[in-house]
């Protein structure tokens, strides 16, 4: 009896020293799984594994690192910083240990400086890149003095001992004297190996301190260690000789009565006593249909009687037991909920209902082989472990823990979000976790899908009527720009050359022309710009325009060129994609003021399908803009493409160039992606459909000399609800020989037309007017004049662009502003019967 007492109390301290060390291990582990191996990431590491070991609690590790695979050190908790760069663990064997076998290993125990006496022990766990192979090594340090603390136990029997050897037979760990005896081989002390060899036994020795001892030891499991726990003798036999002695004085009493009695009364005592011990042994065995007698001696019938009340009470009991038992079992089995129960200590599960395993998709006997870890994603299972520790806390507090939102993984590898309910119960007679787990995947999804679709849905509105009061703006400037333009060239004809007022009419003009350039932004940025789609081959735009890109990029930014061949071609409009390209590289410039590098690219990209609100699967053409400047935040890049946002100092943008690219790129049928990190630059991609045949490559020769303007005598109705460009196009044509009958709207036009007996030749109208626009009175005017030519003018069209639809019927279009020249190129070509490229 006092042995097994003594190897009781060495399993106890063992299985305590186990449990400390696999929560050790677990925490290593799980820590492999949340840093980086990039030593770029060392502070991000640094900081990582302080909040780890803080998380973890004072005197549970003294130390964090991350050691790459030559051996140094990637990240540490030990401040000042600085020391960690003289840490080199390639010499140490249980690194190199981890090296060779991939597997986690245990150091041998060292004083953790050489100049103290603080001894500690670090465990190794290797971080796999995705060939299997180390990358790096998590290690932890944890100092002997709390593995000690686990050895021992609260309340030890009088003068015993307990003692904790390492797999040499170092003293690692003892319940008094640590420091004196910490870190000193007693392998060669008495039996110590032979000890070591067996495992696991008992054996009466002389102690460390010179003391005769009853010594019990055994081996702990998760690591090669030895545990003794020595009793004094006097101590130890002390409760078996007491019990001796009053078995061995009951016994001599009980001869005694016996002797006295038994010829008395053996015949009136043997039966009933022995029927009355078959009864007993029935009922243990589960038979509560015994009964014993109750008659005969009264003592006798009194206790047959007291049998058989205990039998009934028992019968009773049993029943009800039993069916608690089964209607616990039924709630359990057939809750709609999932619920499982996981061992306190282990996170084993214990059971499971049919619920859980349709959620999880495991067999009950694949769940039961789990743990609560085991269905945490990997980067969430330190979380796990310190959730659960603190949970634990709580419940002894008294403390009720509070549902939460946690993320599990199902057999097939998705991840659910659940609502877990967790209390700390009791089974088998173990503590245990009960959860119900409530899956609300669904549910958050469709929430989140709402909220964006409300934001998305809120985006659009306010894109959209920012867009039509853009429209609406560029749209009444472009008259008053077409006015300005159209009387500068008319100016300009009119004064000789050498005359001073020339170049300040010139100058009018050109910033005149700017002005027009800007409204082209606004309508491209709104999606209202006149679009002149063709099929072009990028790569040929790219190297169109390159030498301006390098211009515009200036002396300190290199420009690179990485053009994919066979590309195909895209449809779009060659003038916006220029457009595109030139505000980005400006944004690129404006991101490098100390100079860098500048990349466009081009290649085919697939794109998956992303939904509803995404672009669909297919082959895309990618054109990428990339710069190595100073990045964007998350925050920024959100707001990029709003119209007037920018990052610039006041004064020096609009905030309409990249909502400019993202109008011109939605309106071309494409997508416009960002990917950014500040400090390393940022990169712009750019998908447009594939489609059409690439428009031949003219070769590059010097502009023509503009045409004189042509006249006629023809007869020509101009529309217009603008007073100004409606004079100008009049002054215009009336100088080029037309007859022109003009109307500010199309009420007047059409009662012109019907009060004019001669022949109309053409209609020049613009298409925003009020009332009738320039297609409906197109379509009345050529239905009473079949023979009429129509010629629409505009600066933006509502929904697509004006000559969709209509180009069957020989409509010509002139954009706005328009010079004077344009004005009589496009009339004399529509009544000739050509058709100019829009």
């Amino acid at each position: 009896a006092a042995q097994a007492r003594a190897l009781e109390l060495a399993r106890d301290a063992a299985d305590r020293l186990d449990s400390r060390v696999r929560h050790i291990r677990a925490v290593v582990a799980a820590t492999a799984r949340a840093v980086s191996t990039d030593p770029a990431d060392s502070l991000e590491n640094d900081a990582l594994l302080i909040a780890l070991r803080t998380e973890a609690g004072a005197g549970f590790l003294t130390n964090l690192w991350v050691m790459d695979a030559s051996g140094r050190a990637i990240g540490t908790s030990r401040r000042p910083r600085s020391d960690a760069a003289l840490v080199r663990t390639d010499d140490r064997l249980y690194f190199r240990e981890v090296l060779r076998t991939r597997r986690p290993a245990v150091g041998e125990a060292v004083r953790a400086r050489p100049d103290t006496t603080v001894w500690s022990i670090t465990f190794a766990h290797p971080v796999l890149d995705g060939r299997g192979e180390v990358e790096a090594v998590v290690l932890g340090t944890v100092g002997l003095s709390s593995l000690g603390s686990a050895v021992s136990a609260n309340e030890l029997p009088e003068g015993a001992l307990l003692t904790l050897l390492d797999e040499r037979g170092r003293v690692i760990g003892r319940s008094s004297d640590f420091d004196q005896w910490v870190g000193r081989d007693i392998s060669g002390h008495g039996a110590t190996r032979d000890h070591m060899a067996r495992g696991t036994g008992v054996a009466d020795i002389v102690s460390l301190d010179g003391e005769r001892r009853l010594a019990a030891f055994t081996r702990t499991s998760e690591v090669p260690w030895q545990v003794y726990a020595g009793l004094r003798p006097d101590v130890a036999y002390a409760p078996s000789t007491a019990e001796l002695q009053r078995d061995l004085l009951l016994l001599a009493l009980a001869l005694g009565l016996a002797l006295t009695t038994a010829l008395a009364v053996a015949g009136r005592l043997v039966r009933p006593l022995r029927l009355l011990g078959e009864d007993a042994l029935a009922l243990a065995e589960g038979d509560g249909s015994r009964r014993a007698r109750a008659d005969g001696i009264s003592e006798l019938a009194a206790l047959g009687g007291a049998f058989n009340v205990m039998a009934e009470t028992v019968t009773m009991r049993t029943v009800q037991l039993h069916e608690s038992e089964r209607r616990y079992r039924q709630l359990f089995d057939a809750s709609p909920l999932p619920l499982f129960v996981a061992d306190a200590d282990t996170y084993r599960f214990r059971a499971v209902n049919d619920a859980a395993l349709e959620q999880y998709g495991y067999t009950r006997a694949e769940f039961l082989s789990l743990s609560l870890t085991d269905i945490r994603p990997p980067e969430e299972r330190l979380r796990f472990l310190l959730r659960a520790r603190a949970m634990r806390e709580a419940h002894e507090r008294g403390d009720v823990a509070a549902p939460g939102l946690i993320r599990h993984c199902r057999k097939d590898g998705s991840i659910i979000e659940v609502q877990a309910f967790t209390v700390l119960t009791e089974y088998d007679g173990c503590p245990a976790w009960a959860t119900t787990a409530l899956d609300v995947t669904t549910r958050l999804r469709t929430e989140r899908a709402l909220a964006e679709s409300q934001e998305r849905l809120r985006h659009a509105q306010k894109m959209e009527s920012l867009g039509r009061f853009a429209g609406g703006i560029a749209h009444d400037f472009n008259n008053l720009l077409t006015g300005i333009l159209g009387y500068c060239d008319l100016a300009l004809d009119a004064l000789p050359a050498g005359e001073p007022a020339r170049d300040d009419v010139s100058e009018i003009r050109s910033t005149a022309r700017r002005a027009a350039d800007l409204t082209s932004q606004i309508l491209a940025f709104s999606g209202r710009q006149v679009r002149q789609p063709v099929a072009l081959d990028l790569n040929e735009v790219v190297r169109g325009v390159a030498g301006v890109l390098e211009r515009v990029a200036g002396d300190r930014i290199a420009l690179l060129l990485d053009l994919q061949p066979g590309l195909g071609s895209v449809l779009a409009d060659r003038t916006q994609v220029e457009r595109v390209l030139m505000n980005l590289v400006v944004n690129a410039r404006d991101a490098m003021p100390d100079g860098g590098t500048l990349t466009i690219a081009t290649a085919v990209a697939y794109v998956v399908d992303e939904g509803e609100h995404g672009p669909a699967a297919g082959e895309r053409v990618r054109l990428s803009v990339s710069d190595t400047g100073m990045g964007m935040d998350a925050g920024v890049v959100e707001q990029i493409f709003e119209p007037f946002f920018t990052t610039k100092p006041r004064g020096k943008g609009t905030g309409l160039g990249l909502a400019t690219v993202d109008g011109i790129v939605q309106q071309s049928g494409g997508t416009i992606r960002v990917r950014s990190v500040p400090g390393q630059g940022s990169t712009f991609d750019i998908l447009l459909p594939r489609g059409g045949q690439p428009a031949p490559v003219s070769p590059q020769l010097p502009p023509p000399e503009p045409p004189p303007m042509e006249g006629g005598d023809e007869t020509i109705l101009l529309v217009d609800d603008d007073d100004a460009v409606r004079t100008l196009g009049r002054s215009i044509l009336g100088r080029l020989g037309y007859a022109v009958l003009a109307a500010r709207d199309a009420d007047e036009a059409l009662a012109l037309s019907a009060s004019f007996e001669g022949e109309v030749h053409l209609l020049v109208t613009d298409v925003m007017m009020p009332g009738l626009n320039g297609r409906e009175l197109a379509e009345r005017l050529t239905a009473a004049r079949p023979e009429i030519g129509v010629l629409l003018v505009s600066g933006f069209t509502e929904d697509q662009p004006v000559h969709d639809g209509v180009s069957s019927r020989g409509l010509a279009f002139l954009a706005k502003p328009f010079t004077p020249a344009a004005l009589a190129r496009q009339v004399r070509l529509s009544l000739d019967g050509r058709r100019a490229p829009v």
